[in-house]
């Protein structure tokens, strides 16, 4: 493993949600990938324990321990968790929420897919599964078209001043709306990366009952004179590590004997393929109903000779892992402890620490 990790993942942690937190640490720990990082920032009332896990770090926000409201509390941590990541790549997750096992792998092959700047993909609220649009640019100027986990150079959310820590609500669409205005723009790939536990949102649910007005005060902020917001050009990225990357996941994996390949051509309605020598049929074409095919490995010589890419099998719902382990506190046994004060007894004029404690004998 490198010494910088090559993913950041950062869960900021309000008051009211300590109680769910080791579930999000513990869905960080279990991935396929594991160069990783886990930082929560603490932005609760709550002391916060230390997790087992040396990849993982607690700190705290700014805000930490101060009464509500003050200021955009989660755009506040989530920058405050940028601003000590070590990895090439940042993804963001609620503490309320849990990634699914392949997800962080799946980030990467997606990410090596296209030449854009960022990687987002689906989840599964509670059970069901939900599929944010494709990527547009333009529509971040009304709203936000996906949710806040996703796939992140760190230098491009820090080149784009992160989340903005002075806005009304909606600090996921913030960082979003500034990443479009810089040109740089995503690409959905298929997932689903994560479980939105949706009954625990508090922050989500006011936003949502702020209604238009609430997404207006947003977006005030960043429109020009003649009342626009001016869109960056798009431009392409090069993903030299992400490939490289790749190659170490290795093969695609197998699910239920069946290879998974996505239509990469220029039709957009379907069309009729059938293999020549297995005589199976396959639909296929560039709508969202379309673009997937499962196909025997036997198969998928002769179709990757046309417009498809082998691609990650959809994941399946994971239910929650359990919570990751606390780090213990370990106390000396009460020998020790005998034996310490037996030694004091015997030399009273023994200097001690700036700790007050006695100092180690050779």
């Amino acid at each position: 493993m490198s010494m910088n990790p090559f993913v950041s993942i950062i869960i900021p942690c309000g008051g009211s949600h300590h109680q769910f937190v080791g579930v999000a640490v513990a869905s960080c720990l279990w991935q396929t990938w594991q160069d990783l990082e886990v930082i929560v920032v603490n932005d609760g009332p709550h002391e916060l324990p230390n997790y087992a896990d040396p990849r993982v770090s607690v700190i705290k926000s700014p805000n930490f321990g101060k009464a509500q409201p003050v200021g955009n509390r989660p755009a506040v941590a989530r920058n405050a968790g940028v601003a000590v990541a070590r990895g090439e790549f940042v993804i963001f997750l609620d503490a309320d929420d849990y990634l699914l096992r392949a997800a962080v792998e799946l980030l990467i092959r997606g990410h090596a897919s296209h030449d854009q700047a960022y990687t987002y993909s689906s989840h599964y609220a509670g059970t069901r599964h939900q599929r944010p649009p494709d990527y547009d640019q333009a529509k971040y100027a009304t709203f936000n078209l996906h949710p806040i986990t996703a796939f992140l150079r760190r230098d491009h959310v820090v080149a784009v001043g992160g989340f903005d820590e002075e806005a009304p609500g909606w600090e996921d669409w913030t960082l979003y709306l500034r990443m479009a205005m810089a040109g740089y723009c995503g690409r959905y790939y298929r997932g689903p990366i994560f479980v939105y536990r949706v009954e625990h949102s508090i922050t989500h649910h006011a936003d949502v009952a702020g209604g238009q007005a609430l997404m207006d005060k947003v977006i005030a902020r960043y429109k020009n004179e003649k009342g626009e917001i001016i869109m960056g050009c798009c431009g392409s990225n090069p993903k030299p590590t992400v490939k490289a990357a790749v190659v170490t996941l290795g093969e695609v994996p197998i699910m239920d004997g069946m290879q998974t390949l996505e239509y990469i051509g220029p039709q957009k309605g379907s069309f009729i393929i059938k293999h020549p020598t297995s005589g199976r049929i396959y639909r296929a074409g560039g709508s969202s109903t379309a673009r997937y095919i499962t196909v025997p490995p036997e198969d998928v010589a002769y179709l990757l000779q046309m417009p498809f890419r082998v691609v990650m099998p959809e994941t399946k719902y994971e239910p929650a892992p359990e919570p990751a382990q606390i780090e213990e506190v370990i106390e000396p046994a009460e020998p020790v402890v005998q034996v310490m004060q037996m030694v004091q007894a015997e030399e009273p004029t023994m200097r001690t620490s700036r700790a007050g404690r006695p100092p180690k004998r050779a």
